[in-house]
């Protein structure tokens, strides 16, 4: 699947189920480039929401630990459902 055909993806009240293990991995914030913390985040969640035409989207989505720890970086949607 392209993800950039869906893109500018616009997600109307989402709901975010968490899912599998949780895991740590470094964060940090643009503003401040040097300064960053462990976070602890499910590694995939499964997105239910409405589009910019109001019908109903879901997707799980992979990869929400920071792009510094490259091992734990995943692909952003696994697969879409209309």
């Amino acid at each position: 699947m392209d993800v950039a055909e869906f893109m500018p993806l616009v997600l109307i009240n989402p709901e975010l189920t968490l899912v599998g293990e949780k895991a740590a991995g470094p964060e940090g914030c643009l503003s401040f480039p040097e300064v960053f913390a462990e976070i602890t985040r499910p590694q995939q969640v499964d997105v239910k929401a409405l589009n910019e035409k109001g019908k109903p989207i879901e997707f799980r989505a992979g990869g929400l630990l920071s792009a510094r720890d490259s091992t734990r970086v995943g692909s952003f949607a696994r697969h879409f459902v209309y």
